[in-house]
């Protein structure tokens, strides 16, 4: 399975996206923008989470970690967060836990066909 994140917007420390899944666009994603993944193709594992104290989709790089998650804003996350939902204003995502566990059931289910799950990240800044 494919996840493809569009970043479309930089304002100050929050870079906005789009996330597809395939060619469909699923949702919103708000990044920090001195905390984000740099461009690229990523695995995707699920995880336990010690904060969320829950199996959650992990984002495998070289360097530490990235995390699909739910949250509002941009300011106070871990390196490699990226926040799913729909969104409200730069770096401000509303609607995110039922976005997060449609994904993390996507992702769940593609890994149970024993699929590879791999993330995409690209540029596309206006």
């Amino acid at each position: 399975m494919k996840i493809l994140i569009k970043r479309t917007h930089a304002f100050k420390d929050a870079i906005d996206g789009e996330l597809y899944i395939g060619a469909t666009k699923v949702c919103d994603t708000a990044e920090h923008a001195t905390c984000m993944l740099p461009t690229g193709e990523y695995r995707v594992e699920l995880r336990m989470s010690k904060k969320h104290k829950r199996i959650m989709p992990y984002v495998i790089s070289s360097g530490p970690c990235g995390i699909l998650t739910y949250g509002f804003g941009v300011y106070n996350v871990p390196f490699g967060t990226i926040i799913v939902g729909t969104n409200r204003t730069y770096g401000l995502c509303i609607q995110t836990v039922p976005m997060l566990e449609y994904i993390f059931q996507r992702v769940q289910r593609a890994l149970k066909r024993e699929e590879e799950v791999t993330l995409i990240i690209q540029e596309g800044i206006r």
